[in-house]
């Protein structure tokens, strides 16, 4: 069977009956659904398929649409200097949050059961961190546990590229460190 970049749920494998020898699909074991190395979407040299945008994608980028709807809430009631600064922040935040799993989904194709409940946490924490962007300073300290969720869950995936991804392990230790790097400061500050 040739693999490509795109991946299946489920895999033909033969099967023998009391008919003897068939092929067919069958669901693939858990454990391996569970945990599957993640694929480099681009390896010099290989023919690539083309994917189309999934629908966790398009949700995604529906949270960003929220944060900056809140955003410009806030903005709208707090317009001095100091909302002004509190906006910067956020956005800021929530930017690099946005840019950092865009990365991670543009380097590597994962479809096994840990890396997408680690990316829809991902995704609940910016979303948690979007919500409380309205209350401001307020709420710096469920923004702030909200963004170390999400820098846990980057941790994590890159954590799961490291250990299975030999090709990468170089640029996954460099993501390793400065997203641990970004997380003590940020909690520092």
């Amino acid at each position: 069977m040739k693999q490509t970049a795109s991946h299946r749920t489920l895999e033909e494998m033969h099967i023998e009956d009391a008919n003897g020898a068939t092929s067919r699909w069958v669901p693939k074991p858990l454990l391996e659904r569970f945990w599957k190395a993640p694929v480099l979407r681009q390896v010099w040299g290989v023919e690539q398929d083309s994917e189309k945008i999934d629908w966790f994608e398009l949700f995604y980028d529906l949270i960003y649409v929220a944060m900056a709807i809140n955003l410009s809430a806030f903005l709208a009631k707090h317009n001095d200097i100091e909302g002004i600064l509190v906006s910067f922040l956020f956005f800021a935040m929530l930017f690099f949050a946005w840019s950092t799993l865009t990365m991670f989904v543009t380097r590597f194709h994962s479809l096994d059961i840990f890396s997408t409940i680690v990316q829809h946490v991902y995704s609940s924490a910016v979303l948690v961190m979007s919500i409380y962007v309205l209350r401001g300073l307020d709420a710096r300290y469920e923004f702030s546990l909200a963004a170390m969720v999400y820098r846990i869950c980057l941790l994590l995936l890159y954590c799961q590229v490291y250990a299975m991804v030999p090709r990468a392990q170089g640029f996954a230790i460099h993501a390793i460190f400065g997203n641990m790097l970004a997380a003590v400061v940020y909690l520092v500050a």
